[in-house]
């Protein structure tokens, strides 16, 4: 304790310059001024690993930002209130930020002349100031068809039809159906808030009838819908699938996604089983069908040997219905559960446009 104690003393009384005199450089001075310079040149090297250190770890973290996609460290410039000339930034505007002339693509619907509430004499007329103004119409459209009628010598009526847009629509015309389909599916407006919005057009609409635009006579939707479907598979070189359950009146309900860049396609039902996925992946097809597809997935499922023995592969449709595809199976003598379920996922499949989008063993029981 006692030679540290006195290891400090001579320390603090050491001058820290290496110029010392050579009457006082002693051994111990020596020696001490050695330990010094050792110390110092250890202290520069451990300060630029830690600074090496540091470094690596804010790379570190900003790559780690990066891969969670979370905002980094946010870059902040130096104040410029005390600069008398603003720093030029070097930085070009925003692509699509420059302003462009709303004259181009100006029509007027409606041109007003307004002139002076005052005019001195002899004031002579100059010319018009253009001044354009975008509105929007918003208004209740009543239309009244008069529908010609028409007896003929023979006893029979002929009577005039309505225009073809207006032809099993009801009461209530294709803008005002567009518009309720649009703000409910595109604006996510929920019914009451649309039938208030109606009503205070002076639109005479119930709930049922807002209801019954929503969700009735869309086949053409669904046959759209379809047919995007099968185009979208017959041309895809990928697609990705996922489901999403919940409950609706009180039953489990299930969401079917497919789709890739260029499409979507949105299903519900009640199951998310193989069968079902299959029935959803062929579209509008509804055909059962046994091809080469449909061996191969068999091959992939382990079909007992004595069952498939009893198919036929082609691409000839078997049948169109559930029913008639029940009686097929029993004609062929397939009576097993797990015998039926295999052979019928394999049928579904050789109807799907996309016949390999199942070989991936996503979907079971």
């Amino acid at each position: 304790m006692g030679t540290i104690i006195w290891f400090n003393i001579c320390m603090s009384n050491l001058p820290l310059n290496k110029d010392i005199s050579e009457s006082e450089r002693t051994p111990l001075v020596e020696w001490l001024l050695k330990i010094i310079t050792e110390q110092q040149q250890l202290i520069d090297q451990l300060e630029a690993k830690v600074d090496q250190l540091e470094q690596k770890v804010e790379n570190l973290d900003e790559q780690l930002l990066v891969a969670k996609k979370l905002k980094g460290k946010p870059k902040i410039r130096p104040s410029t209130l005390n600069q008398t000339e603003k720093p030029s930034l070097g930085r070009k505007k925003r692509a699509g930020s420059e302003k462009r002339s709303k004259k181009i693509s100006f029509v007027p619907d409606e041109q007003r002349i307004i002139e002076p509430i005052e005019l001195p004499e002899g004031a002579k007329f100059n010319g018009y100031r253009e001044y354009d103004v975008q509105d929007l119409v918003i208004k209740k459209h009543n239309i009244r068809f008069l529908l010609a009628e028409y007896v003929t010598q023979a006893g029979k009526t002929i009577v005039g039809q309505l225009p073809e847009e207006y032809q099993g629509q009801g009461h209530y015309g294709v803008t005002l159906r567009g518009f309720v389909l649009y703000q409910h599916h595109q604006c996510r407006v929920p019914q009451p808030l649309i039938i208030e919005q109606l009503r205070e057009l002076g639109i005479d609409i119930s709930s049922g009838q807002v209801n019954r635009i929503l969700i009735c006579d869309k086949e053409l939707f669904h046959q759209e819908q379809k047919e995007v479907l099968k185009a979208g598979l017959e041309t895809a070189e990928y697609v990705h699938t996922d489901d999403t359950g919940t409950r609706h009146q009180g039953k489990n309900g299930y969401c079917t996604v497919i789709g890739n860049d260029l499409f979507t396609y949105f299903r519900s039902s009640e199951s998310k089983s193989r069968d079902n996925y299959l029935r959803i992946l062929r579209a509008s097809h509804q055909d059962f069908v046994l091809n080469e597809y449909s061996r191969s997935y068999l091959i992939a499922r382990q079909l007992p040997v004595s069952t498939m023995v009893k198919l036929q592969f082609s691409e000839r449709s078997i049948c169109q219905t559930d029913r008639q595809w029940q009686a097929y199976l029993q004609q062929l003598g397939i009576k097993s559960q797990s015998g039926v379920k295999l052979v019928t996922e394999a049928a579904l499949l050789g109807s799907a446009p996309l016949a390999w989008a199942i070989s991936r063993d996503d979907y079971s029981e």
